[in-house]
């Protein structure tokens, strides 16, 4: 409602508008740069972003201190970068990728039975 959040109403209004979710795409396109310009986005939201796009598809510990090496920055560095735009801590946004890969290896027709599934498993188990 606008009342909520003005920002995020008049942005999905203009999205909405469009009749087919490929006009609904070139909205959103066209409307999302906009934005950008307006409010960029920081540093912070920048690694946390890049932070969990490194660890959504290799599994990488997200207190691995190679994944600091690999961003040119300190441990603490990624932790407040992760507390800062996603209110959640290493540990927790850790466990959240692990969730979401192995709630999709769930939904997949035949499960696979491969080590990294079976360790994401019991990580889950163990956390």
């Amino acid at each position: 409602t606008p009342g909520l959040d003005p920002r995020l109403f008049a942005l999905l209004s203009r999205i909405a508008i469009a009749t087919t979710p490929h006009a609904q795409a070139d909205a959103a396109n066209a409307v999302i740069p906009e934005l950008l310009a307006e409010r960029p986005v920081g540093a912070s939201l920048r690694s946390a972003n890049a932070v969990v796009a490194a660890l959504t598809p290799g599994g990488v510990p997200v207190d691995d201190p190679t994944l600091a090496r690999r961003f040119g920055v300190s441990e603490r560095t990624i932790q407040r970068a992760l507390r800062s735009t996603l209110v959640q801590g290493p540990t927790w946004v850790g466990r959240w990728v692990r969730r979401r890969r192995v709630r999709g290896c769930c939904h997949r027709p035949t499960r696979p039975t491969s080590p990294p599934y079976v360790r994401s498993l019991r990580r889950l188990q163990d956390s």
